[in-house]
Formats: structure tokens, C-alpha cells, sequence
């Protein structure tokens, strides 16, 4: 079974992309008003940011954000150069920000996983059903090993355990 893994994982890639500084300001000048409060409004508002994304990038780029989801051979997409929201807040030790702090990062999220085909998902009974989080050290976890943070090693986990 392990052979087996490996040879899966061997012959899936990580695809990188990289988005130009042009593209870039378009998203920006596109995204960056938007001031919706909650989960709920960026969902609904997936059909606009997928399109604004999409009337930003090359078609090569549309192209492959649209097939990553349906193509086994991809692990991963790595997507660099999106332009960050300008008045980023102190880091978040509760683990939770309003995606409203940050619009812009918060409808690029939304309008890839638009264009990619993936539906985003919470559940209620992890990170108080919150579509976005923030997987950043908590104070008061600092002895649990979580992803909320911790002074302990984790070593190769598959979140399982």
C-alpha cells in the first residue's frame, strides 16, 4: 500500500503560476472597495469575484485555475504575485478576522475557488463554522499541538493524529 502512495504522489505536481504586476493592479483596483460583513455575502457574491479575477488574467492563466480541480495529475496550484489588501491589521490571536479587514485577500480566495470549480466549505463544529481561517498562534494554545499554534514540534503529521 505504501509503494502504492508513493507511486500516486510521484506522479502528481504542483503547478506555479505566477500573476504579473498588470494583472495584479486590475484585481486590486476590481476588489479592493469591497466591504461585505459576512461569510454569507462572499459567498454570494462568488459569481462577480470569479469574473472580476477572470477579466484580469491572461487566458492561459483563466485556463489553468479552471482545469486544476479536474485534472488528478495536479496536487497543488501555487499562485503568486496577487496584490495584498493595504491596511493589513496586527495578527489575529484569536483566530478569527473578519474577512471585511481584509477584502481584497478575502475575494481573490472566493473568486479563484469560482473559477477553479471548488465550492469552499466550514463546518459548524470546527472554527465556530467560519469559511475563513486563520491558522495563526493562539496565546492560550501555546501547550496543545494544534494548528492554532504551539512550542511544540509537530514532525510529519496527516492530521489524523
Amino acid at each position: 500500500m505504501l509503494n502504492q502512495e508513493a507511486q500516486i504522489h510521484s506522479l502528481q505536481s504542483v503547478k506555479e503560476m505566477h500573476v504579473s504586476y498588470e494583472s495584479a493592479q486590475k484585481i486590486k483596483s476590481a476588489i479592493h472597495h469591497l466591504r461585505l460583513s459576512e461569510d454569507q455575502s462572499w459567498l454570494d457574491a462568488k459569481d462577480w469575484l470569479g469574473n472580476a479575477i477572470k477579466h484580469s488574467l491572461p487566458q492561459e492563466q483563466i485556463k489553468t485555475i479552471t482545469s486544476f480541480a479536474r485534472d488528478d495529475s495536479k496536487s497543488a496550484l501555487s499562485i503568486r504575485g496577487f496584490p495584498v489588501d493595504h491596511d493589513l491589521c496586527a495578527t489575529p490571536y484569536k483566530g478569527y478576522l473578519s474577512p471585511s479587514k481584509t477584502p481584497l485577500v478575502s475575494g481573490i480566495h472566493i473568486g479563484i475557488y469560482q473559477l477553479a470549480g471548488i465550492e469552499p466549505i466550514s463546518y459548524q463544529s470546527e472554527n465556530n463554522g467560519f469559511l475563513f481561517r486563520h491558522v495563526v498562534p493562539v496565546q492560550h494554545a501555546q501547550n496543545e499541538k494544534s494548528s492554532h499554534g504551539s512550542i511544540h514540534t509537530f514532525g510529519h503529521h496527516d492530521g489524523s493524529s
